[in-house]
């Protein structure tokens, strides 16, 4: 007998676990697919740095206390030649492993059926709609699971969408570029002691990427290095070169390493299509410079479970709130980021000194910096700096402005959607060209 479901979700990350026990909660009949046998849910390589800021609190997420292993300041951002720049947040260094192992178990409690040490192999299409999903697993042959919606929840990969028809909205193309490769450790530097997330920005260490450090408990540290994976470099070098220079990791010892890779663009421009989402990495939600995807994780679940749970149908058009509350909220602020990372991306380090001249020896809130919220202070503090830093100020405050403007007209119905996306597609083709 073909099994069938309200809700297919393929992916039991953050993301995935999220959204399921969202709609099993409300009485829908949801599976979960996952590749990894139930022993290994909840492994991956991770920074394990959540920001607990207000989108959170609005949609009452909190992890357990028992999976937080500490609470920081925020991030402290490094670049050669300038003083430290200081984001204020909430930030949380998770148990990675226990809490996604938590969000399983949470998910199986509101009675979602596991399908685990199972691929998904291809979506079932007919008529312009996805109606489920193929699965294998190891030694038994394919099994068709029908579904009235087809979620794409398996990370960076994104097995699903990939597969999609080209000419279908949802079916963006990413490149290499648009990715990037990241190596990690966890290390035990025995009186390690920092209240901050430190970020170092640096072109001789990491080009086109950036090196972090963020202290955990007990001495444990999380350390790595991420790079777009366009630009070739030895990974593990250049993070040991980084570590060998600061003291505090002198007698320190890795008790854990691996690679990963991770969104490094912005959103998908579409995250919908006639019974079919994708949520998380899946859909590039991840906030460019900081590779924080946690928190995006969590808010895009909650949002595309909400959108599902109160459609009709599960038409494109009866799940397009989703495109439009994610994109108009915190994919707002990702966008902005974005852009400005493809852009200083580029900069000499000269040039990159100028333009964050303006902020240096400052302390400014997480949240309004993502924002690119240039105060009257900030206008003030570049004028006296002088002429070339002014202008590198003013020429990001107009490059974000443009692509704030393009994401805030997102269209609220699907019928606007190719105008607005050729939009879209001009502004980013011509900043990833540098012709900005």
């Amino acid at each position: 007998m073909v099994p069938k479901f309200d809700v297919a979700i393929v992916g039991a990350g953050v993301a995935g676990c999220l959204m399921a026990a969202g709609l099993a909660k409300k009485g829908l009949s949801v599976c979960l697919i996952e590749r990894k046998p139930i022993s290994k849910i909840g492994v991956k390589v991770c920074g394990d740095a959540l920001i607990a800021d207000s989108k959170l609190k609005e949609i009452g997420f909190q992890p357990p206390k028992g999976y937080v292993e500490r609470e920081l300041y925020g991030f402290k951002v490094y670049v050669p030649g300038l003083d430290v720049i200081t984001l204020k947040a909430k930030v949380l260094l998770l148990d990675r492993e226990g809490f996604g192992r938590w969000l399983f178990e949470r998910a199986l409690d509101q009675g979602v059926t596991p399908f685990e040490s199972t691929i998904a192999i291809n979506p079932i299409i007919s008529d312009g709609w996805v109606k489920g999903v193929k699965v294998k697993r190891l030694n038994e042959p394919p099994l068709t699971i029908n579904s009235g919606l087809t979620v794409d929840a398996s990370g960076v990969a994104s097995f699903l969408r990939r597969k999609l028809p080209r000419e279908w909205w949802v079916s963006e193309e990413v490149t290499r570029y648009d990715l990037a490769l990241c190596y990690r450790e966890i290390r035990l530097a025995e009186g390690f002691d920092d209240d901050y997330c430190s970020i170092y920005y640096d072109q001789a260490i990491s080009p086109m990427g950036y090196l972090w450090i963020f202290p955990k408990s007990k001495g444990k540290v999380n350390v790595g290095v991420g790079l777009r994976m366009n630009v070739k470099a030895p990974l593990r070098e250049v993070l040991h070169h980084h570590l060998a220079c600061d003291p505090r990791f002198n007698s320190s010892r890795i008790l854990h390493a691996g690679w990963g890779v991770v969104p490094a663009r912005h959103p998908l421009k579409c995250f919908t299509s006639n019974g079919f989402m994708v949520i998380g990495d899946a859909a590039y939600q991840a906030t460019c410079g900081l590779g924080e995807g946690l928190r995006p994780s969590i808010v895009s679940a909650y949002l595309a479970a909400q959108e599902a749970a109160e459609a009709a149908y599960y038409g494109l058009e009866d799940l397009w709130g989703y495109n439009v509350k994610y994109l108009k909220t915190l994919g707002l602020a990702q966008v902005q980021s974005a852009a400005f990372t493809y852009y200083f991306e580029r900069l000499s380090d000269e040039r990159r000194n100028k333009l964050l001249s303006n902020f240096a020896e400052g302390s400014f809130n997480l949240e309004a910096f993502l924002n690119f919220k240039i105060d009257a202070k900030i206008l003030a503090h570049s004028a006296k700096l002088g002429l070339q830093q002014f202008k590198e100020l003013i020429g990001e405050w107009r490059l974000v402005r443009e692509v704030k403007s393009i994401y805030t007209a997102y269209p609220e119905a699907s019928k606007n959607y190719p105008e607005w996306s050729l939009r879209a597609d001009n502004f980013w083709s011509k900043i990833k060209a540098s012709t900005y």
